[in-house]
């Protein structure tokens, strides 16, 4: 990937206030393209990009560049055409597949890709009020582009405006690891912003028409929601809760979910357990963490109020599945998570074997209890669950429109994963080996999709400290080989042991790029714990490339990570934000 010129990127720092007035931020908007979001509507960004494009290009050109991507851009515009039956949302754990999500970013990235050289300037005012999905597509669009097709972007940010309430502090960190990957990428250098004297009056967006092929369902609804509600309104905020999931879009669902099950008493219990069950589900995949306990009881709660409602089997387990994983997330709740784990798989014992559903439905429900056994040190046994839930994934019909088609494989790639792990923990290579294989033969089956038999791989040269230059050679190309195919998963993870590799061997920028990519993707789909050890990892290499800056910022995250998860001593990341302070107060003129 070729980097951008220094002058093609500015990041603006300071007050939240300053950053709606600053006339870089804020240019002429006849001469720049201004964006942002709203999380009550999933991709706004790119909705306006496409409205600018349609103002500036036509609609003729605009349908003409969105034909090759309709197929995953149509849950995003359903106007565009069928987009084929929707997903059993109820039976998705996108969370710990998430290479599916990949397939949204993809097609909204390369439309991007296309739309943005026609812009003449791209500005974020705010990069925590743009949506995260656009925000993750736009820029991945931006850094692919040749240098002379990039137009010039200006981003605006308060590194200190971090909210109070769970949801938007998740969106917010979200938004600031984008940015500091961006930052990783190109070498930009955060800049302040100028004092008061040089702010404009507030400014606003300049309005733009909506996309014929854009029905706005979901900010129709909100609007009908809060004016009153009533059936229609109902009816209306179920659809597009049921269509932002659908879009990957997990802030509309948490907004309108929320919003919906406490002011609209009328609703049937089928569809109350079916709007909790969305909202745990999108608080699950949008989390930038996974085990704190602010998290964790939201996670139940809705979760426990679904299972008030619900009746059938299927449903249920798959209700205790996700309680399991959110309480063997925590460490001193693994017996509660014992617990919750038998119940779902007695629950899906008693799901009528020959239901399609059946087989996916044990399998996780296994997956769970494999967690939890793990949990407490007994490896073996969640080795043998893990085992069972491969089988059952097995038997599970990718083609049957009763499974989210996408996530069957991918589930399958998870379970040969997890067995590949859970062994290597046991110091088992033979066993570690022969899942590796397993793995390879799945790989090369297909032209496209996860290389996870090559990270395994890559994961035992990098112990060894004989194979140093052959663990960096295979890092590169599991990393080239992700950045190729849009694999955010393995890019995670290739990066992250790239970055500790190149640590090792002393190349400081090197190692805080790959470092910043790997906290990008850890934070969206990670637990805390190993977030933690992203953000310590980026901050002392931060330190040691000189970038005392990002540094203190870093540990500042880490420390506020600690507070929150109990999961590390805060006086060693006090002492690392202590010295990055130091040494930003000596490198002054």
């Amino acid at each position: 990937m070729t980097l951008p010129s220094p002058t093609s990127l500015r990041v603006l720092f300071g007050p939240k206030a300053a950053l709606a007035r600053d006339p870089a931020l804020w240019p002429d908007q006849r001469h720049a393209l201004v964006l942002r979001g709203g999380v009550s509507r999933p991709w706004g960004g790119l909705r306006r990009l496409v409205s600018w494009a349609i103002e500036e290009l036509g609609l003729p050109w605009v349908e003409e560049v969105i034909s090759p991507h309709r197929a995953t851009l149509c849950r995003v515009f359903r106007g565009l055409g069928v987009a084929g039956p929707p997903p059993p949302r109820l039976l998705s754990f996108l969370p710990l597949v998430p290479n599916v999500y990949r397939q949204a970013v993809g097609g909204a990235g390369a439309l991007a890709g296309v739309l943005l050289p026609r812009c003449r300037a791209v500005t974020i005012p705010d990069v925590a009020a743009i949506d995260v999905e656009s925000l993750t597509a736009i820029t991945f669009a931006w850094l692919g582009l040749p240098s002379s097709a990039r137009p010039p972007l200006t981003i605006g940010h308060d590194p200190e405006a971090e909210p109070d309430d769970l949801h938007g502090r998740r969106t917010w960190r979200l938004a600031d690891v984008e940015l500091t990957h961006l930052l990783a990428q190109t070498g930009a250098r955060p800049e302040a912003l100028p004092g008061p004297t040089a702010l404009l009056a507030e400014t606003r967006l300049a309005p733009l028409p909506l996309a014929p092929f854009d029905d706005d369902l979901e900010r129709r609804a909100w609007s009908g929601l809060v004016s009153g509600g009533g059936p229609e309104a109902r009816a209306l905020t179920l659809e597009a809760i049921r269509g932002s999931f659908d879009a990957y879009g997990y802030s509309g669902v948490l907004l309108l979910g929320e919003t919906l099950v406490t002011l609209d008493p009328k609703l049937s219990p089928a569809e109350r357990a079916e709007v909790h069950t969305l909202i745990a589900n999108a608080a699950s995949a949008l989390r930038p963490q996974g085990s704190d306990d602010e998290l964790a009881a939201f996670l139940e709660h809705h979760l426990q109020a679904a299972l008030s409602v619900e009746t059938t089997p299927l449903a249920r387990s798959l209700l205790y599945t996700r309680l399991a994983l959110c309480a063997a997330r925590r460490r001193q709740h693994m017996p509660e998570a014992l617990t919750h784990a038998e119940r779902a798989v007695e629950e899906a014992r008693a799901v009528p074997p020959a239901a399609p559903e059946s087989p996916w439905a044990l399998a996780w429900a296994h997956h769970a209890r494999s967690a939890a056994l793990a949990g407490v040190e007994r490896r073996a046994d969640a080795a043998q669950q893990a085992l069972l839930a491969l089988d059952f994934a097995t038997r599970a019909d990718p083609e049957h429109p009763a499974l989210p088609p996408a996530e069957v494989a991918a589930a399958q790639d998870f379970l040969l994963d997890r067995l590949a792990q859970l062994h290597g923990w046991e110091g088992d290579g033979t066993a570690t080996a022969a899942w590796q294989h397993r793995m390879h033969e799945r790989e090369a089956r297909r032209p496209r999709g996860v290389r996870i038999g090559r990270l395994r791989v890559l994961r035992l040269a990098a112990a060894d400290p004989t194979r140093v230059n052959e663990a960096l050679r295979l890092a590169k190309e599991s990393r080239e080989e992700a950045e190729r195919v849009g694999d955010l998963d393995l890019l995670d993870r290739a990066s992250a042991t790239l970055g500790e590799l190149l640590y090792r061997v002393g190349d400081a920028p090197g190692a805080y790029a790959a470092f910043a990519r790997s906290l990008m993707l850890r934070r969206r789909m990670d637990n805390a714990e190993r977030v933690l050890r992203g953000e310590i990892s980026l901050a002392l290499t931060a330190w040691r490339a000189g970038r005392h800056l990002e540094s203190s910022l870093g540990w500042r995250r880490a420390i506020g990570l600690s507070a929150e998860g109990q999961l590390a001593e805060r006086a060693e990341l006090h002492v690392g934000l202590a010295l990055a302070l130091a040494a930003m107060e000596r490198a002054r003129p």
